[in-house]
């Protein structure tokens, strides 16, 4: 005859790779149940540095420890744990396949608060609806696509208790956090929008001339924000943008925030875009051209030169191409100057001086544009303009 008293029976899995939880007991009615006549399957792995001996399915049987399975199915006593006691827990782990933001999980329609440095939740810890999560200042905020909340949650418990609107912000985007400031996209002009914990968002740049933005990740090492195109890389540091092509090997790119600073890989292979040269690595070029500069509509300026300052740490030798342009009333100009810059023309410090004096000195407007194949640090252009008379249009022109 089949005993009738009911005995409780729990089994988990706890480790370091590991955070199934049983939220339960199992009571059976087994007379004196053992390894001898409890049946627990082992559960599969993969291949880590870690002995699997260290992988287990423990056992308790009436809230006491009893035996572990492995991943063979084969049972052990481990002795380190026998006299510990099962708590049923109402804190579970996420399901599999779920996508983490900051302390959060987003799941179906929801979005789940996690317990504070633990891969686990408390069970109904959750609010309807979609949101970014992003902490800023040690705040956290919530953003739902179209507005942007600050969030009350519990340091110690990650208990969500309310949320507070501070500002509107629809059809936005969320792209990265930096530490004072986070950034937004917005696709319909292709700009840049920060949100630095107040009751509005700040434009930061626009980019309508730029390749459609997709992605973005900021990194404290290299302080640098970095936003993915079709095409390109934009880099984003002390409020300079640059922007480089991408090989055609850099399809399918995924962008990782390490303490090494930005790692762009794929299925195939990793880059680094470092301020040192590597072994092994290759100079990015530099192209850059600045706006036209100029005074009112019909004024006149002169612009007697432009001096350029460059750092090289190491004072090789550098070939710099420059060219001028300029707009008259009559014509458009430009003016190529080839620079090479010699170990012995820079200072001790590693700094080094150019200047282009353009031919034709008075314009409606003027710009610079600097090229080099060589790794510089671009320290400074300085104009040397000031005022000149009206532009007249000739008698032949007017109509």
């Amino acid at each position: 005859m089949a005993p009738t008293t009911s005995t409780k029976i729990a089994s988990l899995i706890e480790g370091k790779y590991c955070n199934s939880i049983d939220t339960g007991d199992k009571l059976v009615t087994i007379a004196s149940p053992t390894t001898a006549n409890i049946q627990v399957l082992g559960y599969r792995i993969p291949i880590v540095s870690t002995s699997v001996k260290n992988y287990s399915v423990d056992t308790y049987i009436n809230d006491v420890y009893s035996f572990s399975t492995l991943n063979d199915g084969s049972e052990l006593i481990v002795g380190s744990k026998q006299d510990i006691v099962y708590a049923a827990t109402t804190i579970i782990p996420p399901a599999q396949g779920l996508i983490y933001n900051n302390d959060t999980v987003s799941s179906g329609g929801s979005t789940i608060f996690l317990k504070p440095d633990y891969d686990g939740y408390s069970i109904g810890n959750d609010i309807e609806g979609l949101y970014d999560a992003f902490t800023l200042f040690g705040q956290l905020y919530l953003y739902d696509q179209k507005n942007i909340y600050a969030a009350d949650v519990d340091q110690v418990t990650g208990i969500f208790n309310t949320k507070t609107l501070l500002t509107s912000a629809p059809g936005l985007r969320y792209i990265a956090t930096a530490p004072t400031q986070v950034y937004f996209l917005s696709q319909f002009d292709n700009s840049i929008y920060v949100f630095n914990g107040g009751r509005t968002l700040d434009k930061f740049k626009r980019m309508t001339q730029l390749s459609p933005i997709n992605s973005g990740i900021f990194n404290t090492r290299d302080n640098t924000l970095i936003l993915d195109t079709d095409t390109t890389f934009i880099w984003v540091r002390d409020n300079i943008i640059t922007q480089n092509n991408k090989l055609p090997t850099q399809t399918s790119l995924k962008y990782y925030d390490t303490v090494d600073g930005i790692i762009i890989g794929n299925d195939t292979s990793s880059w680094r875009y470092t301020y040192k040269q590597e072994i092994g690595s290759e100079v990015v070029p530099l192209s850059i051209q600045l706006p036209y500069f100029g005074f009112n509509t019909d004024e006149k300026s002169i612009l007697s030169e432009y001096t350029i300052t460059i750092y090289n740490e190491l004072k090789n030798k550098v070939d710099i191409v420059g060219t001028v342009y300029g707009i008259t009333e009559n014509e458009f100009r430009e003016q190529v100057v080839n620079w090479v810059i010699n170990p012995k023309d820079y200072s001790n410090g590693g700094y080094a001086r150019i200047r282009i004096q353009p031919q034709v000195q008075r314009s409606l407007g003027t710009s610079l544009k600097l090229f080099t194949n060589d790794k510089i640090i671009l320290v400074s252009v300085v104009a040397n303009l000031k005022r000149g008379e009206n532009a007249l249009v000739a008698n032949t022109r007017s109509r």
